[in-house]
């Protein structure tokens, strides 16, 4: 599991929270840690990146799957920050990353880079706002955030700085820099910007897919445009023994 704590910098006091900016981490390089004082093996640690990024690699839990072919998932990330690492009971690892939230924004891996510019900005500002929104931030300038957002789906996807390097990542850089102080406000609060890729021409409101209390803000509309997604329409070839058995086991 890996989460992300970050610390946001505001370039107007607060209540606006319309202006949130970026402030580098400085520190000299070179990665330290600091594991837990115990008389036992230690079941945390902190690894600072001092400056620089750290290098992760290991495997996820196994879980318990039907699939014919499955691949346990892999890790292999690098993050600039400090990352804590926190031991279960059950033996695997927690990872939690805390870095300043503009390096937080350009970890984002929620489209490719390869996107239309104007597609990445639209999604540098909606990243933005929703972290806003969900981590407890109270608009102070350089306030610690108070809840740690997942890296995953269930939140919005960071895999930190990619391994290895893709230079065209450095689209996605610009977007995050070129909307730096632009957040999504309703009222004078950042909005949570619950946000997906392809709609199929038709939206629904938040609470029919996110589980979440309805926004105003969010409700049903017509989507006239979603055509223009690469995944808006789409084809796969599925044998008539394995449809069969899809059926079958369907009931």
């Amino acid at each position: 599991m890996l989460l992300v704590a970050c610390e946001a910098c505001t370039s107007t006091p607060a209540p606006r929270a319309d202006r949130p900016t970026s402030e580098p981490a400085t520190a000299p390089s070179g990665p330290t840690s600091s594991p837990t004082p115990t008389s036992e093996a230690p079941t945390s640690a902190v690894i600072r990146s001092r400056g620089g990024s750290l290098l992760v690699r290991g495997a996820y839990p196994r879980v318990a799957s039907r699939c014919v072919r499955y691949r346990r998932p892999r890790l292999l990330a690098r993050y600039p920050g400090t990352l804590s690492v926190k031991r279960s009971d059950d033996g695997t690892l927690a990872l939690t990353v805390t870095l300043p939230f503009g390096d937080y924004l350009r970890g984002i891996a929620e489209v490719p880079p390869s996107w239309p510019r104007a597609a990445l900005e639209a999604q540098a500002i909606a990243a933005r706002s929703y972290a806003l929104a969900t981590t407890g931030w109270e608009g102070a300038d350089g306030e610690p955030l108070k809840t740690p957002i997942c890296a995953t789906t269930s939140c919005q996807v960071y895999r930190g700085i990619p391994v290895p390097f893709d230079p065209s990542v450095r689209r996605w850089f610009a977007a995050v820099r070129g909307t730096s102080s632009e957040v999504l406000l309703y009222g004078d609060r950042p909005a949570d910007t619950v946000y997906f890729s392809t709609s199929n021409g038709q939206t629904y409101g938040n609470d029919e897919v996110f589980g979440s209390a309805p926004l105003p803000y969010l409700r049903p509309v017509v989507e006239r445009d979603d055509g223009a997604s690469p995944v808006s329409h789409w084809n796969v070839r599925v044998p008539f023994d394995d449809l069969a058995s899809f059926l079958h086991e369907a009931g």
